[in-house]
């Protein structure tokens, strides 16, 4: 399976190296695109060596003379985005498109497999605004891993957590079956 693989600017961005690694070693070809505030958490030098592909960060990164985010998007089997952001989900459900992922994802045809796994604040979880955008995509076809409950960020607890590498790779799995 084809998979481009979306990474936001949150505190779970760390895990997506081991993620990465275990879509690889179940025979997946995996793309990675960042935002700039993923790079804050993850290095793309690691990224780049977990998808075995160079890393698109920028509209202007030049992969094999192709118009990457037309070129991309058609290429995939399935378009995932994890962790999602409460920031992106919002972009996406808006229809904003001011980074290479968020071009990205516009220019997915309405058929492609399109998993989301959020990862934020519990309390930005439960705001009625995500809770919109979230309705609002899966109102077309988006699908959603929910988030689990455990240790926050901030140092609390709650709704919010990334699930386990092997629950988001399932996840992802199921999006092309």
């Amino acid at each position: 399976m084809k998979i481009l693989f979306g990474v936001t600017g949150g505190i779970a961005a760390y895990k997506t190296p081991t993620i990465l690694s275990s879509l690889r070693k179940r025979g997946h070809d995996v793309e990675v695109v960042v935002t700039a505030a993923s790079l804050q958490f993850v290095t793309e030098m690691s990224l780049s060596v977990m998808s075995g592909h160079r890393v698109i960060s920028s509209l202007t990164s030049e992969v094999e003379g192709l118009v990457t985010h037309i070129e991309k998007a058609q290429w995939c089997d399935v378009f995932t985005v994890c962790p999602a952001t409460a920031n992106f989900i919002g972009k996406m459900a808006c229809g904003i498109a001011d980074d290479v992922l968020s071009t990205i994802h516009l220019a997915l045809p309405a058929a492609k497999d399109k998993r989301i796994c959020p990862a934020m604040n519990a309390v930005m979880w439960e705001n009625g605004i995500v809770r919109c955008n979230v309705e609002c995509l899966e109102g077309m076809g988006y699908e959603f891993l929910e988030p689990e409950i455990g240790a926050l960020a901030c140092g609390g607890e709650g709704r919010g957590v990334l699930p386990s590498t092997k629950t988001v790779v399932r996840f992802i799995e199921e999006g092309a079956e």
